[in-house]
């Protein structure tokens, strides 16, 4: 579990999300199906874009994601 610190905000906000590293191979729907705790993958999926300003499914090895 990752914590994230937004230090310019006059007070400081934390997140908790979750904070992965991609591997070379992991794709969206893998991430989705390891870490969405039985919820639906496809609305797990479109969190995690939304929450990475991800445009597209393509990820890349070396990638940091964010994880709701």
């Amino acid at each position: 579990m990752g914590f994230i610190v937004n230090a310019g905000a006059s007070s400081p906000q934390v997140y908790d999300h979750q904070v992965i590293k991609v591997a070379k191979g992991d794709t969206l729907w893998e991430i989705a199906s390891i870490y969405s705790r039985n919820s639906d993958i496809r609305e797990y999926i479109y969190n995690i874009k939304k929450l990475n300003d991800l445009s597209g499914d393509t990820i890349y090895a070396g990638q940091v994601l964010l994880l709701p």
